[in-house]
C-alpha cells in the first residue's frame, strides 16, 4: 500500500471541511483496491476480445471541404472500434486478473456468436467480450464568454458470450473528453482526438470488468495541542502506528474538540489500512461526539465530512465481501 502528503489541493477531492482556525488539516493519499463493477462466472480466466461494432460518426469539429480530406478522417474514424478492443485486451491482461487474447477474423455479430465455441477454442479461452456498438459524436462550446473547448463522447456498448453462444450485455459505457485550443489556437489533430477517446473508453470497461487500484484522499484533522501535532508529523514520517497510539490517548483525555478530532483520525488510521468495522465503528463515535458538542461551531462544522467518512465505511463492508469473491475467482 502506498502512502503519501500531497498537496492543499488534494482536500477538495477528499475531505470537503470548513475554514476554522483552531484546527489545521494534512493530505494525505492511499492506494485502495476496488471491486469490479461485474462479477464474470467463476470459471472465466481467460477471455477472448473482440468487435463487430460499425461507427457511427457526428463529428462536427473539423469542418473541411475536402473529400480526400473527409474520406481519410471517416476511415481512421472506422478504427476506433478496433482501438477499444485493443486497449480493453491490453488492460485486462495488465491487472492479472483475467488473460485476454484480440480476435480481428470475424467481423459481424452473427459470425462471432455462431463461432463463439470455435474462436473460444482457437485461443483457450473461456468466453467472449464483444464491443457491438460504438457512436461517436464531436462538438465545439463556449462554457463562458472567454473559452473555445472541443467535447468528444463515445457511446460503447460490450456483451459478454459464452463458448455456447450466450450472451449478456453489460450498461452502455459513455466517455467524455474535453480539449482546449493550444499555444498555436488550435484543437489537437482528430487522430489524437480519436484514439484518445477509444482509450478511455477501454479503460474505463477494463476497470468494470477485474478489479482495480483507486488512489483515495483525505486529510488528517489537527489542532494546536502539542499531541495532534506531533500525531500529525509521525504520519508524515510515514509512522502511522505511532500517531495512532497518540489519538487514542488524546480520545481518552482531550479536551472536547481534541477528543473529536482525535477519533476522526483513527477512522482514517484504520480506513486506510482497509479495517472498515474498526473505521465504521471510530467514524460512529466522532459523530456521537460531535451531537453532544451541538453549540461548538468548531466541533460542528466537521459534521458533513465524518458522515461522509461513515458512509464510505459502510458501502466499503460491502464492496469488501464483492471483492473477495471476484479474488477467489
Amino acid at each position: 500500500m502506498k502512502t503519501s502528503v500531497v498537496s492543499a489541493a488534494a482536500i477538495a477531492f477528499g475531505l470537503t471541511l470548513s475554514a476554522c482556525n483552531s484546527i489545521s488539516y494534512t493530505p494525505y493519499t492511499f492506494e485502495q483496491l476496488r471491486a469490479a463493477d461485474y462479477t464474470l462466472p467463476s470459471d472465466v480466466r481467460k477471455v477472448v476480445v473482440s468487435s463487430c461494432a460499425q461507427i457511427n460518426v457526428a463529428d462536427s469539429t473539423y469542418y473541411n471541404t475536402s473529400p480526400s480530406y473527409n474520406a481519410e478522417r471517416m476511415q481512421y474514424a472506422n478504427y476506433m472500434p478496433a482501438f477499444v478492443s485493443a486497449v480493453l485486451a491490453d488492460k485486462l491482461n495488465q491487472s492479472s486478473y483475467l488473460q485476454a487474447e484480440i480476435d480481428a477474423q470475424y467481423h459481424t455479430y452473427d459470425s462471432l456468436l455462431s463461432n463463439a465455441a470455435t474462436i473460444c477454442n482457437t485461443h483457450n479461452a473461456d468466453a467472449m467480450l464483444i464491443v457491438t456498438n460504438c457512436n461517436y459524436s464531436g462538438y465545439v462550446a463556449m462554457p463562458n464568454e472567454e473559452d473555445v473547448v472541443m467535447i468528444s463522447a463515445m457511446q460503447t456498448n460490450l456483451q459478454f458470450v459464452t463458448p455456447q453462444g450466450q450472451t449478456r450485455s453489460f450498461e452502455t459505457q459513455h466517455d467524455t473528453l474535453t480539449w482546449l485550443l493550444n499555444e498555436e489556437n488550435k484543437f489537437p489533430p482528430y487522430k489524437e482526438i480519436y484514439y484518445s477517446i477509444a482509450e478511455q473508453t477501454g479503460i474505463h470497461i477494463a476497470i468494470q470488468i477485474v478489479p482495480s487500484w483507486e488512489t483515495r484522499k483525505r486529510a488528517i484533522i489537527g489542532t494546536s495541542t502539542r499531541a495532534l501535532a506531533d500525531a500529525t508529523n509521525w504520519t508524515l514520517a510515514n509512522e502511522w502506528d505511532k500517531a495512532k497510539d497518540i489519538w487514542a490517548s488524546v480520545a481518552q483525555n482531550g479536551t472536547s474538540t481534541d477528543k473529536v478530532c482525535a477519533t476522526i483520525d483513527l477512522g482514517l488510521y484504520y480506513e486506510r489500512i482497509d479495517d472498515v468495522h474498526e473505521a465504521a465503528m471510530w467514524f460512529s463515535k466522532a459523530l456521537d461526539l460531535i451531537e453532544q458538542e451541538s453549540k461548538n461551531v468548531t466541533v460542528q462544522s466537521l459534521k458533513p465530512s465524518v458522515e461522509m467518512l461513515f458512509r464510505r465505511s459502510v458501502d466499503r463492508q460491502y464492496e469488501k465481501i464483492l471483492l473477495d469473491k471476484q479474488m477467489s475467482n
